[in-house]
């Protein structure tokens, strides 16, 4: 029997991060949120996503601002409109209405996360998210968790380094019970030693199911600097938040308490609905449940800029080093480089565009060609991994066959191979512009594309458009 296993090789700085500079100031995707404008839905040159025009405080009580957001006029959502607000209380908002579609799908952001937790209670941010999930003060009993596995919804929610999501997706006739919930939760938690043992026990069973997610955290927690917060466990376990707690006479009732009152405020909120519902309509509903999430004017860290100006990439601490893990159920080898320039504020130029063209496209002379004829590996891809608290790391992942498994080495040799041949290569920027061309135009022409833009996706892109270039 062949045992399946995941070899992860971390090496020194990828030292074609120059390449990447070539292609900085070219957008890869013009589909996203981009600047706002009133004259004529047209887009404004400004690098801010809404104008000075639009932060005036309009007419309407319940916003500070709104705004149409520009679309490209393609045939696929003709049909959809788009709306940014902001509520009085300082929740950003986004909207929007499709007509055709059948559910609604609700996501939203707060920024907050595992980095937020304090010292001696890891996993205390996640632990709050699966209270806040257990009750509402409308019915103790139950909440948004419960509500959803009665109605057969689906839920997801997820902590990361600086911020936190919750996305459901609901039948029209559940959407107003279902913004009630989320609202209620938002506002004031249930504390009680009930509803906490509640919230552990689903805190354990998500982490059991959540297997992947948790896999790749467990990775870069082997690897990273024993010394650096992002060791901590950003999910927390029943010994880390009740059991050594007891033992250390630390009351979780009462840090949870002081977390949300600290940490929690419409201000660090953004919110993402799409329906097919109108706009105005979409519009008085979130201004309903939403206009009375307390803002506490926390302060907020600007998403894709390094928290510590002193922060240093924690996978470098694993530079040179190879760690092997059995899974039966996957044959990966993995390689892993740590950067020391931070990349997400260049992702919409593509950085990895030329990486992807002569190494993992499955076209004559690239590796991936190689690599597959040679019966090494089944597919391979690179992408980056961007934490917002300010460093990045590109990694390259090979699905090993069982021939590939024995040749590990062999696949090594030849990726350096393949990056020595490339580096002294004149790179043609009228590539890049052609592929970009061949896919818009494949977007323009996908009703599946816009189809599949849900209310995460929309909210993504949003968070992320201001720090990409």
């Amino acid at each position: 029997m062949v045992y399946s296993l995941r070899l992860i090789i971390v090496l020194l700085p990828l030292f074609f991060i120059s390449y990447f500079q070539q292609t900085l100031n070219d957008e890869l995707y013009s589909i996203c949120f981009t600047n706002l404008s009133f004259e004529d839905n047209k887009v404004s040159d400004s690098n801010n996503v809404v104008s000075e025009k639009e932060e005036e405080k309009n007419d309407n009580p319940n916003f500070n601002y709104e705004s149409l957001v520009y679309t490209s006029s393609m045939k696929p959502i003709s049909d959809q409109s788009f709306k940014l607000l902001k509520l009085n209380n300082d929740i950003e908002v986004i909207l929007n209405s499709a007509p055709n579609v059948d559910e609604c799908t609700a996501s939203i952001l707060n920024r907050v996360g595992s980095m937020h937790d304090p010292s001696n209670l890891h996993g205390l941010g996640f632990y709050l998210m699966n209270i806040m999930l257990s009750a509402s003060n409308s019915d103790v009993g139950s909440g948004l968790y419960d509500f959803c596995i009665d109605n057969s919804l689906s839920l997801s929610y997820q902590i990361y380094s600086t911020y936190s999501l919750f996305h459901v997706t609901t039948p029209m006739v559940l959407l107003e019970n279902v913004l009630k919930l989320v609202s209620e939760m938002l506002k004031s938690p249930v504390f009680t030693d009930e509803v906490m043992e509640k919230a552990l026990n689903i805190l354990e069973n998500k982490t059991t199911l959540d297997n992947h997610s948790y896999n790749i955290f467990s990775t870069n927690l082997v690897l990273s600097d024993p010394k650096s917060i992002f060791t901590r466990d950003r999910f927390g376990s029943r010994d880390t938040l009740k059991t050594i707690p007891q033992s250390k006479k630390i009351d979780v009732k009462q840090s949870l308490i002081k977390f949300f009152n600290e940490q929690y405020s419409s201000n660090r909120l953004m919110l993402s609905l799409k329906c097919n519902l109108p706009i105005q309509v979409m519009q008085d509903l979130v201004a309903k449940y939403f206009n009375g999430i307390i803002n506490k004017n926390l302060p907020i860290n600007t998403q894709y800029k390094s928290i510590n100006n002193l922060i240093i990439n924690p996978l470098s601490y694993s530079v040179g080093k190879i760690m092997y893990r059995i899974d039966e159920s996957n044959q990966t080898l993995m390689l892993l480089f740590p950067l020391k320039n931070y990349l997400q504020p260049y992702m919409k130029s593509g950085p990895i565009f030329f990486i992807n063209n002569y190494i993992c496209a499955n076209k004559e002379g690239t590796l991936m060609r190689f690599l597959k004829q040679k019966n090494y590996i089944k597919n391979m891809n690179c992408h980056v991994s961007n934490d917002m608290s300010g460093f990045s790391n590109i990694q390259f992942s090979f699905n090993l066959t069982n021939n590939g498994l024995f040749n590990v080495q062999n696949i090594i040799r030849a990726f350096f191979l393949s990056i020595n041949k490339i580096k002294d290569l004149k790179l043609d920027i009228n590539i890049y512009n052609k592929t970009n061309q061949n896919i818009l135009k494949e977007i323009k022409s996908s009703n599946k594309y816009f189809a599949n833009l849900n209310s995460l996706s929309i909210l993504n892109n949003y968070f992320k458009f201001n720090s990409s270039s």
